[in-house]
């Protein structure tokens, strides 16, 4: 009885080689720079007028003609995540599709935006939060005690204390924090060793924690975690980053580094980078420059080879991104034909620089056909485009929603000086003007970055993600500032971090009062509390203002009133507060030393 065939023997059968008709295939040598696999691309010509066709047509001439190969059974070697991709068919008079209107939001929540008078304090523990500080305080005094020697434990107050004295570190670098402690006269900080003994912070330093070390799992386990000791951490930042911002409508998909020159296996090593030795992080930042998510790159899984890294990574920052016609941009490590039809069928519009040689992609003009400011293009039957425009090198470029006919001018300087219009397609122009929003954010947070050395492999990521929730929350500052209150001034990097460690560190200079400082050569008198100049007369931080402890009058130099003294009607007070150390006027007629004190 003859047996029944299923549905993989008539593939395999099919699959066979079967001669179509020569007659209607162009025979075209292969060329250096097409699909890595020799083969050529399909175009479609049926009965297009000659005086359209382009120059030279690669490919089959119908449907009829193209393999069954390509056109029975997805491959099975495919990954499950993404869409098996037939062969596209590449031609000059194919048009793309006008993509939908942005139906997202993007900014800062309303529940931000509606706070009364916020600061920078209160914004940085919107991402700093308080339940990622008791977990500090808790794992750390774990840590000491599963260490068996005697200790005083921690608690969350001090453990802030910890990370404003870092954020000042940031400000004032020194090649070694023992140096802020130092008696020499050139080095020690009286601000800084005030609120804290170089004992105890070098206790802080050594025992601080993220998770028990006891609990983590083996290597060889399933569920081990190659950042277990960092993972609290990264989790807790990663729902705040998301919680406190919405996407813009442009969002940006890069590369960051963490510098580290340590022994560890998650270190990459690329020589063509300016930090050579570092951790690499994955980052999907707005227009802004906020870091809307991360991603720490741990290497590969196991023994296998990762396929496709740069889409994956991709396709796991736009999830949250689908159906809103947003528009990510990324550079050729991410870009492939197969994420530009993938993103395009969940409403996520994209653009990148491509590498010529990837799979898929058609054969364009040769360099030296042609000249600076000339392009050439293809658009596929799946609405992806492909352009190379010629500057002074070339650029490849494939979008999944600009019109590759589109085109603009830029401005170049020759070597003269003289500066000349180029023409240049607007793929081009849109992809280096929203291509730096993650450079943006490295530049932000560099500028006063923690550069904290250690033997410890982790505390480079635990210091640069400290950073990087100053800069996410003097972003949304900026924001709410420039929107809703511009007629407030506005606070550079610098300021806005002064404001949040200052606000941290209010409630102990409150408690302590008067701190004893050591002098320069010996045991001398107190330094004034930190007082800051706002136009013409002093001002303090909220957080310390609005303390309910520790405000005392005493008697001061003769200076004008930081509450009712102005330029045209000056006041001027021999009484200033004994912690705010600014003066206030103490008389009948006025209450200003009451009033500064209140909400």
């Amino acid at each position: 009885m003859p047996r029944v065939l299923n549905e993989r023997e008539i593939a395999d059968f099919l699959l066979e080689d079967i001669p179509s008709d020569g007659e209607s295939v162009c025979s075209v040598e292969p060329d250096e720079d097409d699909n890595n696999d020799g083969s050529q691309s399909m175009m479609v010509l049926g009965d297009i007028p000659p005086e359209l066709q382009p120059e030279v047509d690669d490919g089959f001439t119908s449907d009829d003609d193209v393999p069954l190969s390509n056109l029975v059974l997805p491959s099975t070697s495919a990954s499950h995540n993404q869409t098996e991709v037939v062969k596209p068919k590449w031609k000059r008079h194919y048009k793309m599709e006008e993509p939908s209107e942005y139906i997202g939001g993007g900014g800062v929540p309303t529940n931000i935006i509606d706070l009364e008078n916020v600061t920078p304090t209160q914004l940085f523990r919107m991402f700093w939060s308080e339940d990622l500080v008791e977990i500090i305080c808790f794992q750390t005094n774990l840590y000491a005690t599963q260490k068996g020697t005697p200790y005083t434990p921690t608690t969350p107050e001090e453990i802030e204390v910890f990370l404003a004295l870092n954020l000042v570190m940031g400000i004032k670098k020194m090649p070694s924090y023992k140096n802020y402690w130092s008696s020499a006269p050139d080095l020690h900080d009286p601000y800084i060793s005030s609120f804290m003994p170089l004992n105890r912070f070098g206790w802080l330093l050594n025992n601080l924690h993220l998770n028990d070390s006891n609990m983590m799992p083996n290597k060889t386990a399933a569920n081990y975690d190659k950042l277990y000791k960092v993972r609290p951490l990264l989790d807790i930042l990663q729902r705040n980053f998301d919680n406190n911002y919405y996407a813009s409508e442009k969002v940006a998909i890069d590369e960051s580094m963490i510098k580290f020159k340590g022994r560890n296996y998650l270190k990459q090593y690329m020589p063509k980078k300016p930090i050579k030795r570092e951790y690499k992080v994955w980052m999907k930042c707005a227009e802004s420059g906020y870091s809307l998510d991360f991603d720490i790159y741990t290497g590969k899984e196991g023994d296998k080879v990762q396929v496709d890294l740069g889409g994956k990574v991709v396709r796991q920052f736009c999830e949250d991104l689908k159906y809103k016609n947003h528009k990510v941009f990324f550079d050729n490590y991410f870009n492939s034909y197969s994420l530009q039809v993938d993103l395009r069928k969940d409403n996520v519009l994209a653009c990148g620089t491509v590498n010529s040689n990837r799979k898929n992609l058609p054969k364009l003009k040769d360099d030296k056909d042609l000249s600076r400011g000339q392009y050439d293009y293809r658009v596929s039957n799946t609405n992806v485009a492909v352009l190379k425009w010629k500057d002074k090198r070339s650029v490849f470029i494939l979008t999944n929603y600009i019109d590759p006919t589109k085109a603009g001018v830029v401005t170049r300087r020759e070597r003269n000086g003289d500066r000349t219009e180029v023409a240049c397609p607007e793929a081009v122009m849109q992809y280096n003007s929203c291509m730096n929003y993650v450079d943006k954010f490295d530049q932000l947070k560099s500028t006063y970055a923690i550069d904290r050395k250690s033997h410890k492999w982790w505390h480079r990521i635990f210091f640069h993600f400290l950073d990087c929730a100053v800069v996410n929350a003097f972003l949304v500052y900026k924001e709410i500032q420039k929107e809703h209150h511009p007629q407030l001034d506005q606070l550079d990097t610098k300021d806005f971090r002064r404001s949040v460690y200052q606000g941290i560190l209010a409630p102990a200079q409150a408690k302590n009062g008067k701190h004893s400082r050591r002098s320069l050569s010996g045991s001398g008198p107190s330094s004034p509390l930190p007082v800051l100049i706002k136009r013409h007369k002093p001002s303090v931080p909220t957080e310390l203002r609005t303390e309910n402890n520790m405000h005392q009058p005493e008697r001061s130099t003769s200076r004008r009133c930081a509450k009712c003294s102005t330029k045209r009607s000056p006041a001027r007070t021999v009484w200033q507060c004994s912690t705010c150390k600014v003066p206030l006027c103490i008389r009948k007629d006025k209450t200003c030393f009451v009033d500064f004190h209140k909400k």
